[in-house]
């Protein structure tokens, strides 16, 4: 990429114009002639690296002038990292506690002492004998009362 010394006057301009109005909403406005102002000392600097550093400052609502882009160690010439994005973990119902809703390495690191983890969907079987005790109850519960009876 050419210097900003290469570009012409006419593209300079425009490109100043594209900061000035990049600025965000309720932020102080730079006017076109002081971006152009704070371009030509570093014009020696290479064009896409002034505009990415302009582009940044531009982004800023404490910054109330371009000064900034004509000093290389600002912030604005550093590269600003995009911010992590969370990756979706697919639903494991086997790996998943159901008390708190947490895989299970994380349910044992972040809950340790507060619960034990618990298999989500698992319910503790029944044995033979008391199965048949539900279903003598439920068969009882269910017969019809004799008259005179209440509930």
């Amino acid at each position: 990429m050419p210097t900003l010394r290469e570009l012409t006057a006419e593209e300079v301009s425009v490109l100043a114009g594209v900061i000035a109005k990049a600025r965000p909403y309720g932020a102080p406005r730079w006017q076109a002639a002081g971006i152009r102002a704070t371009f030509a000392k570093v014009a020696h600097l290479d064009a896409t690296d002034v505009l990415m550093a302009a582009l940044r400052l531009s982004q800023d609502r404490t910054a109330n002038t371009p000064a900034q882009i004509a000093i290389p160690s600002s912030e604005c010439w550093r590269e600003k990292l995009a911010d992590p994005v969370e990756v979706h973990k697919p639903y494991v119902r086997g790996h998943t506690c159901g008390v708190c809703g947490y895989p299970e390495a994380d349910c044992r690191m972040r809950w340790e002492g507060d619960h034990e983890f618990e298999q989500m969907g698992s319910v503790p079987k029944a044995s033979k004998d008391e199965a048949h005790e539900v279903v003598v109850e439920l068969k009882n519960h269910l017969k019809p009362m004799n008259e005179g009876e209440t509930a």
